[in-house]
C-alpha cells in the first residue's frame, strides 16, 4: 500500500446523511465523497490504497469494488471505529504519514471542511460548484451560478437564484422557488410552489408543495436544521419523502396472494345469494361495473382501464367480493391503492401523485386503514403515494393482518358505470 484513506464514521452532527448511508457515500453535487477522494489520490499519482471503514464497511466495499473505476488498486478494511491518522500510521507502517489522508474535506482543500456541521456541509457544496459545472459531464450553467444537470425538468413559472445547484433527473414544479443557496441532488422532486434556500436536498427526496426548507438538510424524511441544530423525522409524506429504490420494491408475492384469493372466493360464495335477495327490486345490476384506470390518460392504448365489478345489495366489505376474482387473474393484489376511475386518474397534477397508478390496485388499501374521508382527496393521494414509494412484503403483510383485526368502515359505492337495467 502507498496510501491510506480513512472513512468518517458516523458523526451526530451530520444524522441527516448518515442515516441513508456512510458519510463516506454522502452526494456530493452528483458524485460522492469517497468518489472525490479516490478520484484525488489517482491524480497524486497513488496506485494503491488502504480504506479504513468504520461505518457499514460492507457499502464501501460494494462502492468501490478493487479500485479499478479510479485507476487504483484499493482494498476496504473493516473498522470497529474511525482510526486517527497516527493509528493509521502505526496499522500500515510501510505508508509515509503524509500520504495518510482523511476523507472528511474536499480534495486538496484541507482548510475547507466537509463534515463538522450541517452549515460547514452546505458552504463546502456551494463553493464547488463552480468547479463542478465545468468538470460534471453534460450539467450546464444556464446563468452565472446556476447550475442544472441532464433529464431534469424544471417548469417555466419556477423561480431559481444564484447559487443553485439541480442535479440529473430533478424534477420542479410551478411556482416552486430555489436558491440563494439551494442544493438540490439527483432524482430529487421539488413540488409546486415549495421553498429551497441555504439548504441541501438529498437524492430521491420529495419536497411537498407549498413546503418550505431554510438552512436544512432534507434527505427523504429526515430534516436537519443547521441553525437550531434539530433533526426529525418528518412524519407527514406530504411534506417530505424519500423517493428512493423502495419504490421498487415487490408485495406480497404473486402467487401467494392468487391463491389466497381463490380460496376465499370458494368459501365465501354463499355472499352472492345473500346479495341478490338483498339487491331485489332496487332495479339495479347485481353485478356493478366499475372500471379501474392504469394511466393518466383514457387514450393510452398501452395500459387501458382495467374492468371490474362490486357486489351490489351489501355494503361494506362483501361489496369487493368480485374483486377476488381480479387478484386471481393477477390484475389486482390483495394490497394496494384503491382502483381509481380515468376521470380521477386525469385529475392527479404531478408525478408525485401519479404514483398511486404504478402499484396494482388492491382489496386492503393504506389511505382507508388511516382514516382518509374523502377516497380521492388530498390525503388519500398522499397516502397511495407513500404506500407506492415503501412497498414491501413486510409492510404489506403489516397493513394486512391491521385490516383483519380492526376492518375500517369503507367510503360509498362508486357511481355504476353500467346503466341500470331498466
Amino acid at each position: 500500500m502507498d496510501a491510506i484513506l480513512i472513512c468518517p464514521a458516523d458523526r451526530r452532527a451530520m444524522d441527516a446523511l448518515s442515516r441513508r448511508a456512510p458519510l463516506a457515500l454522502a452526494p456530493v453535487l452528483g458524485r460522492t465523497v469517497l468518489d472525490l477522494a479516490l478520484s484525488g489520490l489517482a491524480g497524486l499519482g497513488y496506485r494503491e490504497v488502504a480504506i479504513l471503514a468504520a461505518d457499514r464497511p460492507e457499502r464501501i466495499r460494494d462502492a468501490v469494488g478493487r479500485g479499478e473505476a479510479w485507476g487504483l488498486k484499493a482494498e476496504v478494511f473493516p473498522e470497529t471505529r474511525e482510526s486517527t491518522i497516527p493509528e493509521a500510521g502505526a496499522r500500515f507502517p510501510e505508508v509515509a504519514a503524509n500520504s495518510i489522508f482523511q476523507a472528511d474535506h474536499l480534495p486538496g482543500s484541507a482548510a475547507r471542511p466537509l463534515l463538522g456541521s450541517a452549515q460547514e456541509w452546505v458552504a463546502a457544496l456551494l463553493s464547488l460548484i463552480p468547479a463542478a459545472a465545468r468538470e460534471r459531464v453534460g450539467v450546464r450553467e444556464v446563468r452565472p451560478g446556476i447550475v442544472i444537470g441532464t433529464q431534469t425538468r424544471i417548469d417555466s413559472e419556477a423561480r431559481l437564484e444564484s447559487p443553485c445547484w439541480i442535479g440529473s433527473g430533478v424534477r420542479v414544479g410551478p411556482r416552486a422557488r430555489l436558491g440563494p443557496g439551494a442544493i438540490i441532488e439527483t432524482g430529487a422532486y421539488i413540488d409546486h410552489d415549495a421553498s429551497v434556500q441555504e439548504s441541501y436536498i438529498g437524492p430521491e427526496t420529495y419536497v411537498g408543495a407549498f413546503t418550505e426548507v431554510r438552512r436544512s438538510l432534507a434527505c427523504g424524511r429526515i430534516l436537519q436544521n443547521w441553525e437550531t441544530h434539530s433533526v426529525i423525522e418528518v412524519p407527514d409524506p406530504v411534506f417530505l419523502d424519500d423517493l428512493g429504490p423502495a419504490v421498487h420494491s415487490a408485495g406480497i408475492p404473486t402467487w401467494i396472494g392468487r391463491l389466497g384469493a381463490l380460496l376465499v372466493l370458494g368459501i365465501t360464495a354463499p355472499v352472492v345469494p345473500w346479495a341478490w335477495v338483498r339487491n331485489l327490486g332496487s332495479n339495479a345490476p347485481l353485478f356493478r361495473r366499475h372500471l379501474a384506470a392504469q394511466s393518466t390518460d383514457p387514450a393510452d392504448s398501452r395500459r387501458p382501464p382495467i374492468p371490474y365489478h362490486e357486489l351490489g345489495g351489501v355494503r361494506g366489505l362483501p361489496r369487493r367480493w368480485p374483486e377476488l376474482w381480479q387478484i386471481v387473474c393477477g390484475r389486482f393484489a390483495w394490497v394496494g391503492n384503491r382502483p381509481i376511475p380515468p376521470e380521477t386518474a386525469a385529475t392527479l397534477r404531478d408525478d408525485y401523485e401519479r404514483l398511486w397508478l404504478s402499484v396494482p390496485p388492491g382489496i386492503v388499501a393504506p389511505a382507508e386503514l388511516e382514516g382518509a374521508g374523502d377516497p380521492h382527496g388530498d390525503e388519500a393521494r398522499a397516502h397511495a403515494s407513500y404506500y407506492a414509494t415503501h412497498r414491501g412484503w413486510r409492510r404489506d403483510l403489516h397493513l394486512l393482518l391491521r385490516w383483519l383485526r380492526n376492518p375500517p368502515s369503507l367510503p360509498p359505492s362508486l357511481p355504476s358505470s353500467q346503466p341500470p337495467t331498466p
